[in-house]
């Protein structure tokens, strides 16, 4: 996310997570941040994408890692299809099928994909 700069607002916490699922984080975001530069926000000199991340208990046993992103100029929703690319499968691989979580996605004037993450306390 570097490159992008002031572009990307992040918000959130320090927060330490297993390495694995950081290193997993990692290539979701180069997929959302590739895709932004190919359809959204990051494709403008002047686009901006919102990153937010928390890290809050939801159960006794378990906290949830959360991380939602928001780009605010997504090309059409015709245009842009959240279930059937290689990014979408290796997101829902990730985070569906690696790590049991959620993934939510919002597809309207902005496009919003947002992630729960069950992890022991």
């Amino acid at each position: 996310m570097k490159p992008f700069g002031q572009r990307v607002k992040a918000l959130g916490r320090d927060i330490l997570l297993p390495p694995e699922l950081c290193f997993d984080m990692g290539l979701v975001l180069h997929e959302l941040a590739t895709n932004s530069v190919k359809y959204g926000s990051l494709g403008r000199d002047d686009g901006t994408v919102a990153v937010e991340w928390s890290f809050e208990p939801s159960s006794s046993e378990l906290r949830a890692f959360r991380l939602g992103w928001n780009d605010s100029d997504l090309a059409p929703p015709a245009e842009f299809e959240v279930k059937t690319g290689f990014g979408s499968k290796l997101i829902r691989a990730l985070v569906e099928r690696k790590w049991n979580g959620v993934v939510r996605v919002a597809k309207d004037a902005n496009f919003r994909i947002s992630f729960e993450i069950p992890l022991a306390a």
